[in-house]
Order: structure tokens, then sequence, then C-alpha cells
């Protein structure tokens, strides 16, 4: 899906060459009805070549690509509201770029904000002073009493605050392994 997106990043900046190819006469493009200034038509050509960063960052998987494409596509969009007659079907690709970057902006705010979560919360970190005994894990189920008393809890402190990570390999039926953290 993600290549997909990205060529479809890649194909709606070539067309945008069309307008540069227009303004400096290197082609004659009668779906552009309008001509161009020079400094227009380098503006085409500056978007062509944006459209493609933006599909080289997104496949870098830069968590910041949505930045630059939400730019990318309202600079878009200005040139299509120039030359609305012949380029208003523009507008459809430059809403579902913005809208791929909007879903991307959220999803990467939201990660944000719970890796901040998670840091702040281990800063608060404090130690109990209480020590685990009998009387704690007497409600417990007997295989879990013998499992703590096997691993030794007995007589530590309680823990209040735990991160663990788990690294290990998995994978969707059919398809290759992946690690994960």
């Amino acid at each position: 899906m993600k290549a997909v997106f990205a060529i479809f990043l890649i194909s709606h900046g070539l067309i945008h060459i069309m307008g540069f190819l227009k303004a400096f006469g290197f082609a004659e493009i009668p779906q552009l009805s309008h001509t161009f200034s020079k400094p227009i038509g380098l503006l085409w050509l500056a978007i062509t070549f944006a459209f493609m960063i933006v599909a080289v960052i997104f496949l870098l998987k830069n968590n910041l690509w949505f930045w630059v494409a939400m730019v990318v596509a309202f600079v878009s969009q200005v040139l299509i509201f120039m030359n609305w007659q012949d380029a208003k079907f523009g507008t459809i690709a430059n809403l579902i770029v913005l809208i791929v970057a909007l879903v991307a902006m959220a999803n990467w705010n939201f990660e944000r904000k719970y890796r901040n979560d998670v840091s702040d919360a281990f800063k608060k970190v404090t130690f109990s002073e209480e020590i685990i005994s009998e009387k704690d894990i007497v409600n417990l189920p007997v295989l879990v009493q013998k499992y703590l008393k096997y691993v030794g809890v007995l007589g530590k402190p309680k823990i209040e605050t735990v991160k663990a990570i788990f690294k290990g390999e998995m994978r969707e039926k059919g398809k290759d392994w992946f690690t994960f953290s």
C-alpha cells in the first residue's frame, strides 16, 4: 500500500510538469488553455520535484513527511486555482494527499503523546518501603503463590512501576519473519 501511495505522489507530481513545459514552450499542451509566465512555469516544475521528494521521504519512513506533503499539496492547489478550468481534477489528488497526511500526522501525534506520557510516568517512580510477605499472596491462586515463592519475591520490596521490553520475532501466515521490540 505504501508503494501505491508513493507512485501516486510521483504521478501527481509528474502531471505538474505540463505547466513548466507549456510556460517555456518545450511542448504544446492542449489540455492547458492558459499561458503561463516563466516564473509560474518554474513553480510548476518545483512542485513536480517537491512531490517526488515527498514520495522519497515517505518511503524512507521519515515521521515528518506529512508536513512537507501538506505544504506541497497547498501550493499545488494554488496552481490549480490559477488554472481551474483545465486543472480542477487535480484537487481530488491534493485531497487524497491531504487526507493521508492528516491521518499520518494524527498517528504520529498519538504515538508522540504516548511516549511522552510514558516518559513522564517514569520520572515519577517511587520505591516502596513495603516488603512482600506471605499475607500479600495468600489470596492468589496456589499455583501463582508457588511461582512467586519459587522466583524469590517474598522479602523483596513491592513493585509499583514496571517497564518491560520484549524482543522477539513473529510473522503472518505465508509471510517472512520480522523482529519486534
